[in-house]
């Protein structure tokens, strides 16, 4: 199976950087390693640096072993001066560089500082003897793309980089006003923080395309910022406006992304507190515990890409206002016509590797819903099925669609489309259209699809019942009434399944539990650490009808 190919966003932050050195040091093992395949990375403001250690193939060895013995005294060299408390006379001296306008950490100290850091990673970004990096040598050689963003004065609007050497594209993107670029340096430099646009970048994506964006995302744990703000000074008063002024895109962009693409970490320091950011970065557990974490969310997205067929789509997030416009416009073209098709059989399959595993060294930490649903086409030139997605508290779970014609055995070219995503609808599903490319070509009347999507959901099944037994429920949102089945895969110390019954006079369908030969019919049992089992309705179940079946333990 080919590996899954991912796009990869990493949120500016400044200290905050330090979370996501370890984030980009998982995410370049799970490529060696084979997991994924990175394509395309973008970074702005302290992301940027992380970026173009990922994008650069850096050695993370190395570089820890940098950030054990060099990093403190050079982060001390950079800040020079305003090291430690901030007293009177340092906010003095820094308001006296503010109002002439010079930076008030120099360009030269900011740029010394970065450079350590990359040639400690065995990166060289600027040699005495050889010319600057530039960007345009990523997506060669092995290297995926590597694009900047930075905040345009001259233009007034976002800049993504793609061209020039990537120390100044660095520097440029992590220039926050007055601190790293004051006025004069802006007449030369007109660039300032890529945060002040976008500080989660996204717009250099193509995101009408079915390649899926992994964003890293970094923040100060709460209690920390509050703490912080009762120690408040004009320079931790500025810090914190323009934090705030930027975190509004960043939950923006996210939701686009989806939350469940996100590779999120809270910190116990604030982006301006550089010494407290090196002496948590120093420590190993902190390190190892970050990149852990991140190591097992990215095995989650690749088990996820590994269901997705070549002719499958993704969808992941909330639409963009161009994703709709553009889906509105396709879907106002054609009727849906419910009786296009007709659903003959649905089945529902589980394969759960939670945090109930028996297996202390499982990296993955989400389990696995895969839904199949065979229907006959009832009319020519149907262009419109529809189906579900699954909803979170904040848009829906990224889901992998595909499509097969079973009659000539080939996949069927489609679109899908998320239809609604109004958080505000209180229900646990919205519509999901699927809309064929080439109906007439890919069926005919009379051939069997079969539509499958996959997802992941946090573990323990779908939920928990009043008595907190792992519980699976499933809906029929067809316009027929249709036989259903589902198949559980669980590791076998878990018990055995119990049937929600159905109570007199309900018009919810009886539900027989299912013999190992229909088991074999979807799923292998030789496995001894797993233990397949599965009901299925006696008589259709009705449309919007539910079916439920849960754990008893042993």
């Amino acid at each position: 199976m080919a590996v899954p190919e991912i796009r990869v966003s990493f949120q500016g932050g400044g200290a905050l950087m330090a979370a996501m050195i370890p984030i980009a040091h998982a995410l370049r093992d799970a490529e060696v390693r084979g997991y994924v395949r990175i394509g395309d990375v973008a970074g702005t403001s302290a992301g940027s640096v992380a970026g173009a250690l990922l994008a650069s193939h850096g050695d993370f060895a190395n570089l820890r072993t940098y950030l054990d013995t060099a990093l403190p005294a050079d982060a001390r060299l950079a800040v020079g001066q305003f090291r430690g408390r901030l007293g009177a006379g340092k906010l003095i001296w820094g308001l006296i560089r503010i109002v002439g306008g010079w930076d008030v950490i120099p360009l030269h100290r900011q740029r010394a500082f970065f450079l350590s850091i990359f040639r400690a990673a065995g990166v060289e970004l600027a040699g005495k003897d050889t010319a600057d990096r530039n960007l345009t040598d990523y997506g060669k050689t092995g290297l995926p793309t590597l694009s900047i963003t930075r905040s345009s004065l001259d233009e007034a609007k976002l800049q993504v980089m793609r061209s020039g050497p990537v120390i100044d594209a660095i520097l440029d993107s992590c220039a926050i006003p007055f601190i790293l670029r004051g006025y004069r340096t802006a007449r030369l430099r007109p660039h300032v923080d890529g945060g002040l646009c976008e500080n989660l970048p996204i717009s250099g994506f193509d995101l009408d395309d079915n390649i899926p964006i992994l964003a890293v995302s970094v923040d100060t744990d709460p209690e920390q910022g509050q703490a912080a703000s009762q120690k408040r000074n004009l320079f931790s008063f500025f810090m914190q406006l323009f934090s705030t002024s930027i975190g509004h895109n960043v939950a923006r962009s996210k939701e686009i992304v989806g939350r469940q693409m996100t590779i999120e970490e809270r910190v116990p320091f604030a982006f301006h507190q550089v010494e407290e950011a090196v002496a948590w970065l120093c420590d190993r557990q902190n390190y190892d515990k970050v990149y852990d974490r991140a190591y097992r969310r990215v095995l989650d997205f690749a088990q996820l890409q590994s269901n997705l067929k070549p002719e499958g789509r993704l969808l992941t997030g909330r639409n963009t206002v161009r994703g709709r416009d553009r889906q509105l416009h396709l879907l106002l073209q054609d009727d849906y016509d419910a009786d296009a098709f007709s659903a003959e059989s649905a089945s529902l399959h589980v394969s759960c590797e939670s945090l109930r595993n028996p297996d202390p060294k499982s990296y993955r930490s989400y389990d696995i819903v895969a839904a199949r649903t065979r229907c006959c086409v009832k009319k020519p030139g149907a262009r419109l099925y529809r189906s579900q997605l699954r909803r979170l508290e904040q848009g829906i779970h990224p889901t992998t669609w595909s499509v097969t014609n079973v009659t000539r055995t080939q996949p069927v070219r489609f679109t899908a489309f998320h239809y609604r995503d109004d958080p505000n609808t209180g229900d646990q599903h919205d519509p999901c259209f699927l809309r064929f490319d080439q109906p007439h070509d890919d069926f005919a009347v009379g051939d069997i699809l079969e539509v499958e999507f996959v997802y992941l959901i946090p573990p323990g099944m779908l939920g928990l019942d009043t008595e907190k037994r792992d519980f699976i429920a499933f809906n029929n949102v067809h316009a027929h009434a249709i036989p259903m089945e589902i198949i559980l895969t669980y590791p076998a110390v878990l018990g055995t399944l119990v049937v929600d019954p159905s109570p007199a006079g309900a018009t919810m369908p009886v539900l027989q539990v299912m013999d190992r030969t229909q088991l074999e019919r979807h799923c292998g049992i030789s496995d001894v650490s797993t233990k397949p089992i599965g009901v299925r309705s006696e008589h259709p179940v009705p449309p919007k009808g539910k079916i439920k079946a849960w754990f008893a333990r042993p």
